[in-house]
């Protein structure tokens, strides 16, 4: 019985169904509190059109509404609906577009620490077609969302499957900013905006860093992971006045020179190399 039991739970668990050939989601869009929402219905055949369908539809109707949730984010999220097989999909908007819940009536994610760190991936077989498949959709998602001062949450269905919700503070400025990162008593918002005047062929202030082959914001990049223990992209955005892709693309080249390594959960620490570069920062005059 124990076998028999097993087979059926694994033939009725909608996260190992094969994609449906017509395709469908319900948007349920609140124009105002305390009164029913009205319903948009996205349909498709390809999976592919459709999954860029929702998400432009989704992203569409909360912009309407003055929502500032980064497309990146919501396209990830969409994205990963492939892995309940697009069953029972609802998408609700709030009226003022900056919170979006993607629920579905798939599998669920058991593990919801592990789903946001990037390299944990539940993809297999046909649908890495149309996916990545590496675990990296729901934490680049989170990343997005948190550079910009927004939260990226995963629960539970009802009825089973999972609920994440794409929140953002209307109230928090696109590039949220703290006091003082370079510990020199410079105010954020002057040293974020001298970063991003820098362009890439500007010259660094150390030499030492300029032998490294830096440019200009890459240096102001390492002298920012250099001040704490471990710092992810999206932090390094927040704090230097960039962009998260520029962020990306900065972490990327100095792991390339071997001056920081990625951690499981995403975040960089810098290697020996690095630290003896740190050293002779710190011990040459600006």
């Amino acid at each position: 019985m124990g076998f028999f039991a097993a087979l059926f739970r694994r033939s009725t668990d909608p996260s190992r169904r094969p994609l449906p050939r017509r395709l469908s989601a319900r948007l349920a869009v609140y124009d105002s509190p305390g009164v029913a929402p009205r319903l948009v219905e996205v349909e498709g055949r390809r999976v592919q059109d459709f999954m860029e369908e929702l998400a432009a539809t989704t992203y569409s109707l909360a912009q309407e509404k003055g929502g500032s949730i980064p497309f990146t984010a919501l396209k990830e999220v969409v994205e990963n609906l492939i892995h309940a097989a697009f069953h029972e999909v609802t998408i609700t908007i709030s009226p003022d577009g900056n919170t979006i819940r993607i629920a579905d009536g798939g599998g669920g994610i058991p593990d919801k620490e592990k789903a946001l760190i990037p390299g944990y991936s539940s993809a297999q077989g046909s649908i890495k077609k149309y996916i990545k498949g590496v675990g990296s959709g729901l934490p680049v998602a989170q990343e997005a969302l948190q550079a910009m001062g927004g939260l990226l949450d995963i629960d539970d269905n009802l009825s089973g499957g999972a609920v994440v919700t794409l929140c953002m503070d209307p109230s928090e400025k696109s590039s949220p900013r703290a006091k003082d990162p370079a510990g020199d008593g410079t105010d954020q918002e002057e040293y974020s905006t001298r970063i991003l005047d820098d362009d890439a062929d500007a010259p660094c202030l150390h030499p030492a860093a300029a032998a490294a082959g830096l440019s200009r914001r890459q240096e102001a990049v390492f002298i920012l992971l250099a001040e704490h223990d471990e710092i992810g992209p999206s932090s390094v955005a927040r704090q230097a006045g960039i962009s998260l892709s520029t962020a990306y693309r900065d972490l990327v080249f100095l792991e390339e020179l071997g001056l920081l390594e990625s951690k499981p959960n995403g975040k960089r620490v810098l290697t020996p190399a690095g630290g003896a570069l740190l050293a002779a920062l710190q011990g040459t005059d600006r």
